[in-house]
């Protein structure tokens, strides 16, 4: 019984080392990170911005070209079958 409870406490010990090594390893890559100041991350968010506007905008011009086609196409469909 005391072999099973010593191995089980090694064994949570062992864990508890791995797992303060993980968070040291984590503090050292963070330290790592080259983090943007706050200048880039307001350019970088407006070039967001407008990239979404315009794929926004061109989504719908090819909305208005496929409906223009559309409606061309039906209303030639309507004048040749009476």
């Amino acid at each position: 019984m005391d072999q099973i409870s010593l191995s089980t406490s090694r064994e949570e010990g062992a864990k508890a080392v791995r797992f303060g090594a993980f968070f040291g390893d984590v503090k050292q890559e963070f330290k790592k990170i080259a983090w943007t100041t706050k200048a880039e991350a307001i350019a970088y968010t407006k070039v967001v911005f407008i990239a979404i506007f315009l794929g926004g905008f061109a989504l719908y011009l090819m909305d208005l070209l496929v409906h223009g086609a559309l409606w061309i196409m039906s209303a030639l469909v309507r004048s040749m079958g009476g």
